[in-house]
């Protein structure tokens, strides 16, 4: 919120940009990880940031309830 705040909407893509690109990122680890556990576990960093991330938007953009 502060970043789109200050620097504008596209301040707020550039950022969302970022998030995705993170994401992304995490998902080829995953896919590149000999393991189980390190696929399983790139997996859950992810899907955690992910999850975190669109419930944070949506109750900046008046979707999802601030308090449960």
């Amino acid at each position: 919120a502060v970043t789109a705040e200050e620097l504008g909407f596209l301040g707020a893509v550039a950022m969302i940009g970022l998030l995705f690109f993170l994401l992304w990122r995490i998902l080829r680890i995953a896919e590149r990880s000999r393991d189980t556990f390190g696929r399983l576990l790139a997996a859950g960093v992810g899907g955690l940031v992910f999850f975190q991330s669109v419930i944070n938007i949506g109750m900046n953009l008046g979707l999802m309830p601030v308090t449960g």
